[in-house]
């Protein structure tokens, strides 16, 4: 993963992010979405 994650830095414009999870206690999933390095409008 730590792999994953460097090569990602090291990137100008990484793009999008999707994380999918569950929270602690299982009962309820978790979607986050994130635009990345975008220029300033």
């Amino acid at each position: 993963m730590t792999k994953c994650l460097e090569s990602l830095s090291a990137k100008e414009y990484p793009g999008r992010i999707i994380i999918i999870g569950r929270d602690i206690t299982g009962k309820n999933e978790i979607v986050i979405y994130a635009i990345t390095g975008r220029s300033p409008s």
